[in-house]
């Protein structure tokens, strides 16, 4: 298991204000022992551990969300907080299958796979799928099936709970996302510009069984807390992308 090493930094009084002379440390380590320019460590254990040159560490094993930042990225990954939403509007369970289009470097079909029962991640680039194989086997994930194939010809899997579209024309998966997700189950689609919006809306309001349940957008914004000062970080995750939530009604 991987280990997390974390240092406080330093602070001190110069000119009557406090300052950081070294910020926070945090690093990711796999191997049992440790380097950096703040020392050696020659065996890793949880708890407070100290460098060489004494400096001092917290270490613990590492999280699933620790393991899964360090994955290799190859297109523009869903951020964890649109998968936090995703995640609570479709009401997925550990009993859910889902069906997701654009498996990409495998990242949303990883994290789904870490709380649900079955993931079926289909993709039209075989590097995609390979460079997503890969991440779910450093995750240990078994319960994910990357398939070569295009899902807006036809999805194989019927009675899924949701189907999570992250393909650039999602309006052409309408019609085979319908056959896929059981009645009750909700179509997602992740779609970074307002014409995909209005397109894929368009063929849903084709579809006399879909019903919208809406459109939003998250913004993330980060704050300074440090005694009175408390304000907005100008450093923020704004835009990423909209997020079409559909149900079969019938």
């Amino acid at each position: 298991m991987a280990k997390v090493l974390v240092s406080k930094g330093k602070k001190q009084i110069i000119d009557g204000k406090e300052r950081t002379i070294r910020k926070p440390s945090n690093y990711y380590v796999k191997d049992s022992s440790f380097s950096c320019n703040e020392g050696f460590i020659k065996t890793l254990k949880t708890g407070k551990v100290k460098t060489n040159k004494g400096k001092d560490f917290f270490c613990f094993n590492s999280t699933f969300y620790d393991d899964f930042k360090q994955l290799k990225r190859g297109a523009q990954i869903i951020t964890p907080k649109d998968v936090g939403v995703i995640l609570t509007e479709t009401g997925l369970t550990k009993s859910s299958t889902v069906v997701e289009g654009g498996s990409g470097s495998g990242a949303l079909a990883c994290r789904l796979a870490s709380f649900i029962k079955q993931v079926y991640s289909y993709d039209i680039e075989k590097e995609n799928i390979n460079l997503a194989e890969l991440n779910a086997s450093k995750l240990k994930l078994k319960n994910i099936s990357f398939k070569l194939q295009d899902l807006s010809k036809k999805i194989v899997e019927k009675d899924v709970d949701a189907v999570i579209l992250d393909i650039p024309e999602p309006n052409t998966a309408v019609k085979t996302s319908l056959k896929a997700v059981k009645v009750g189950g909700v179509i997602v689609a992740y779609t970074p510009t307002i014409p995909q919006v209005m397109k894929f809306t368009e063929e849903v309001n084709k579809q006399v069984n879909l019903q919208i349940i809406k459109t939003i957008e998250l913004i993330e914004r980060k704050w300074k807390v440090k005694g009175r000062a408390v304000r907005p970080i100008s450093e923020a995750i704004g835009h990423t992308a909209f997020l079409t939530f559909v149900r079969r009604i019938n």
